[in-house]
């Protein structure tokens, strides 16, 4: 009874090993799939950052334009005067007009052309700030 226990105890060892090198091969196959997908994967989500953040500020580029424009011809020298028409209307919006730049500049980096130019330093960084 005792050999037979051995026995048994020493199949299910050498099955479990054998899946567990049949899993580390399987994992050592997977793993370049894994980082080609991880580096599309970051380089669309930093791309579409970016592009956003180039959005915003070329929107609010734009909005500065008009109202330029639209107040040169303006009897008065502030160039929100005229399309405001109040002074304090004039100061929120200048305050989001820079918060709005701001915000704009948080969203727009540069990780994307790394991951495009140098994938290889991308990962690396990538890993060391997973630890």
């Amino acid at each position: 009874m005792n050999e037979e226990l051995q026995q048994k105890l020493l199949e299910a060892l050498t099955s479990t090993m054998e899946a567990a090198g049949d899993v580390k091969d399987f994992t050592l196959a997977q793993v370049p799939e894994i980082l080609q997908q991880a580096l599309m994967w970051y380089g669309v989500y930093y791309f579409t950052l970016f592009a956003f953040g180039v959005l915003i500020l070329f929107g609010v580029y734009k909005h500065l334009k008009y109202q330029f424009w639209t107040s040169r011809n303006a009897e008065k020298p502030n160039i929100y005067w005229d399309y405001y028409g109040d002074p304090k209307e004039m100061h929120v919006v200048s305050l989001l007009h820079i918060l709005t730049i701001l915000a704009s500049g948080a969203l727009i980096n540069l990780q994307w052309l790394q991951i495009w130019i140098m994938p290889k330093l991308w990962l690396l960084e990538w890993a060391k700030e997973l630890k």
